[in-house]
């Protein structure tokens, strides 16, 4: 997903899909999977990718809460798209139906969702977190501990519900109260490998959470390459491998490794490569643990 489209790689060539091809709008920050269909979406609303083609796009007038949509997830085989501000909305594939603060959410704006059985997990920007069980939403806030209104990174480790949040740090709950773990951490995604949680951060590298609860940071001065993180990745071999605003780092075991480059924002694994996508300097692939040489 790209700010010009999403970009489909199948081993030998990059096909575009662009409003040119159906798409509901070029902007694409979020894709999930359901059913067979691949679900594209960003600042223009909805796209349904399905047997090499846009299927169906769907927009505000169709039910989806307004802004930009942060996030898809897959709940319970629904879609949930998390908007700036418009709230939560949900997809059963014919209808869709918008939760907002009137419904009990406590802010409209929806940056992180995480489907945790049979609950619904909801990172807001500016409310705290929420929890949705099918009929009602549960706030947590100041009162069960958890002091930070914007809550970027979500993840369940075990029985401990871990919570990233840009304004107050990383906290874990334990069913009944939030603890903070890590003061000042301004985050703003989540990835876990090898039993770690690895917060990526603006500004403060990345905070790695070890299975004991003990807390290690990964900064520039110790060798990553940049300390503004946006997307943490572990690929088949157990590297580690983070994206940020001065190019790529890879932790292998203790070892930090820098490729220095493009402003990087998001990355996946294809074809044995590692595959980057940067803020105005197109594709890059890194294969062979090489040089990185754009597309």
């Amino acid at each position: 997903g790209t700010p010009s489209g999403a970009v489909r790689y199948d081993g030998v060539s990059f096909e575009p899909l662009t409003v040119d091809e159906g798409m509901r709008h070029n902007s694409v920050r979020t894709i999930a999977e359901l059913d067979g269909s691949l679900w594209l979406a960003g600042e223009g609303g909805l796209s349904e990718y399905r047997d090499g083609k846009v299927a169906r796009t769907f927009g505000h007038r169709d039910g989806i809460g307004k802004g930009i949509v942060w996030r898809l997830a897959v709940h319970q085989k629904q879609l949930w798209l998390g908007t700036s501000s418009g709230g939560l909305t949900r997809f059963d594939g014919k209808s869709f139906t918008t939760f907002t603060h009137k419904d009990g959410l406590p802010s409209d704006n929806v940056f992180s969702l995480l489907s945790d059985g049979d609950v619904l997990w909801i990172g807001t920007r500016g409310g705290g977190l929420a929890r949705y069980d099918g009929k009602r939403f549960e706030s947590f806030g100041s009162g069960e501990g958890l002091t930070g209104k914007q809550v970027m990174a979500i993840a369940r480790r075990n029985k401990e519900l871990w919570v990233g949040t840009k304004d107050a740090g990383i906290f874990v709950f334990d069913g009944q109260r939030f603890e903070q773990k890590v003061a000042g951490a301004t985050c703003y995604g989540v990835g876990s490998g090898h039993g770690d949680l690895f917060f990526g951060t603006l500004g403060g590298g990345v905070v790695r959470v070890r299975p004991d609860n003990s807390v290690q940071t990964i900064h520039a001065a110790s060798g990553l390459v940049g300390d503004r993180v946006y997307s943490v990745l572990v690929d088949r071999e157990g590297v580690i491998w983070f994206t940020t605003n001065a190019g790529v780092s890879k932790l292998r075991g203790d070892e930090i490794v820098r490729y220095p480059g493009h402003h990087v924002l998001s990355m996946t694994q294809h074809d044995n490569a590692i595959w980057l996508g940067t803020l105005g300097n197109g594709l890059v692939r890194m294969a062979n643990g090489g040089v990185p040489a754009a597309n």
